[in-house]
């Protein structure tokens, strides 16, 4: 009996280490530390020899808006917060080359133990980020289009027709006969395409397409960067009396942040992650409100997706930037927190590592998320006030009045 009991209390110890190695923390600080201790990382010298003699794929888990600003040559943007939802689509093979940066290192690491944990055995992460990135190689300011090639943009713009990534989704449901041609040079087509696209630049265009398709009746569908490059070559092709050509508004930019559909493997790691959360459904929601709880309500969207419209009193932190502002923002680790996103996969991956990691004991998340919430006309949504800046201090909500004229 004795022997039987030493062994019970050996395994309990045994267990409690295993549960342990994911571990609680206090701050992001700590949680980054202990990650990089499970994921390789690289410095930028060790980078600038990958680029010279290996083949990788280099990603950028930065925003939008930071990648914008400037980001390293070839480097495809995919914000931590919809990384595990985009992945598997661009880049299926599980023994990809993989190489992710992001401002400082840290989403970079707690992203790269992400994709280790969807079973890709290769991914490493640059130390120190595009700020080291930078100080090592420093590169010139973004340079704005000029006002005369804008000009010229809108006019071809003018003559032809754009259709958004959800109508080249509905096509492609569809199986309807097109084709998709990406017209960026081969280095941006290679960091990453839409499905099924071709590659061929706009420079040689002209000179290839009548080879490649010679029916002058095709349904042709150009995409490029932003859009530009995509307007100018439709207007060319029309001009070679093709019919029925029609670019993507916004090109692969809106596409890349339009594109964030879960595979089975990230719909299990959702479905895990809603076990270890409260799902509440919009209906609890507007209770709680109605009610005067007292909670704060955070949308882990993109900025973008906020910038279209929001659930009244919340306020934006993205999920690739949680971890990092939330301390800032919500000390108490009591506080009720409710969550949203589009659908609800990223709110459930964001409530869980605010609970299993960051020790945050009340975090709920909106069953459905914005979408479910704006499924009935008469829940209110709010927009940013452009000409102030958001306040990202938690306020209360109790405030809050659910009517159909509310947020206007």
């Amino acid at each position: 009996m004795k022997k039987v009991i030493i062994n019970f209390v050996l395994l309990f110890a045994v267990l409690v280490l295993v549960s342990g190695c994911e571990g609680q923390f206090d701050n992001a600080g700590q949680l980054v530390e202990a990650t990089r201790t499970k994921i390789t990382e690289i410095s930028v010298d060790d980078f600038a020899n990958v680029m010279g003699k290996e083949e990788y794929v280099l990603i950028d888990v930065r925003t939008a808006g930071e990648y914008s600003a400037g980001h390293i040559p070839g480097a495809t943007n995919i914000p931590r917060g919809l990384l595990e939802f985009k992945i598997t689509e661009k880049y299926a093979d599980r023994n990809s080359n993989i190489v992710l940066y992001c401002k400082n290192g840290g989403r970079a690491s707690l992203a790269t133990r992400a994709l280790g944990q969807l079973k890709y055995n290769n991914v490493r992460s640059i130390a120190g980020g595009w700020k080291a990135w930078v100080e090592a190689a420093p590169v010139p300011e973004k340079q704005q289009m000029p006002e005369e090639v804008i000009r010229m943009v809108k006019a071809s713009k003018a003559t032809l027709t754009e259709i958004t990534p959800a109508d080249l989704k509905t096509l492609m449901a569809k199986k309807a006969k097109f084709v998709l041609i990406d017209v960026r040079e081969p280095q941006e087509f290679k960091a990453g395409n839409v499905v099924g696209s071709v590659n061929i630049p706009r420079g040689l265009l002209e000179f290839e397409i009548t080879k490649k398709y010679p029916n002058k009746d095709a349904n042709i569908i150009l995409y490029c960067k932003n859009g530009g490059r995509a307007a100018l070559a439709a207007e060319r092709l029309k001009r070679l009396k093709y019919n029925n050509v029609k670019s993507i508004a916004g090109g692969w930019k809106a596409w890349s942040e339009a594109a964030a559909i879960p595979t089975p493997k990230v719909k299990a790691m959702v479905a895990e992650a809603k076990k270890r959360i409260t799902e509440i459904s919009v209906d609890d929601y507007k209770a709680m409100v109605k009610e005067g709880k007292d909670f704060v309500l955070i949308d882990v969207r993109q900025e973008a997706e906020y910038g279209e419209g929001y659930i009244p009193n919340a306020i934006s932190i993205p999920r690739g930037l949680l971890e990092f502002k939330i301390l800032n923002t919500v000390e108490d680790k009591d506080k009720d927190i409710i969550l949203y996103c589009k659908k609800g996969g990223r709110a459930a991956l964001a409530g869980e590592s605010l609970v299993e990691r960051l020790k945050y004991k009340n975090v709920k998340s909106i069953k459905g998320g914005f979408l479910g919430y704006t499924s009935d006309p008469k829940n209110p949504v709010s927009k940013p006030i452009k000409e102030k800046k958001q306040d990202l201090k938690a306020e209360s909500t109790q405030a809050v009045t659910l009517s159909s004229g509310c947020g206007g």
